[in-house]
């Protein structure tokens, strides 16, 4: 859980009947508020915490133990997603591939789609490619075989005439 007005993550064990136990509490990197996306790697050995909001803004890659809890963290600058910035933002918006080898991101702002690849060492970010859409792309999934991206576009809007 990101804890925003204390700049912290709160870790959480829970056991088979569903009781939640607390298990430690880290701190955001260098106080910076507005954490408010996470998301966790599927090789499940990284956390992505998007570090505030906005473009122009960096996320943290925490390594998450066996235990369920975290540790050591690298802060990365978000790669440039034509008019934002956009690393770990809106987690209906980002997705990794389920093999974890590469991660996509739509952008809402602009008709594009970005691809990256993922450092498996330290979790980073690097865009790959991207592709152009008709409109505004939105809704997307990746197929759990990993082969496949599905993409919904919202209609184009017309102006009615008056």
């Amino acid at each position: 859980v990101v804890n925003d007005n204390d700049l912290t993550i709160s870790c959480f064990n829970i056991d088979y009947n569903g009781n939640i136990r607390d298990n430690g509490t880290v701190t955001l990197p260098g106080g910076t508020a507005g954490q408010m996306f996470m998301q966790i790697h599927p090789n499940k050995k990284f956390v992505y915490v998007q570090l505030g909001t906005g473009s122009g803004n960096s996320y943290a890659v925490y390594k998450a133990r066996d235990d369920g809890t975290l540790n050591s963290y690298n802060v990365f600058t978000n790669p440039a997603r034509g008019s934002n910035n956009l690393g770990i933002y809106n987690e209906w918006q980002h997705y990794f591939h389920p093999g974890g080898k590469w991660h996509t991101i739509v952008n809402g702002g602009d008709p594009l789609v970005f691809f990256d690849s993922v450092d498996q060492d330290t979790g980073k970010l690097t865009q790959l490619s991207s592709t152009g859409t008709d409109n505004w792309p939105n809704s997307s999934i990746i197929h759990p075989n990993g082969k496949y991206f599905y993409l919904g576009i919202l209609p184009k809007f017309k102006k009615p005439k008056l």
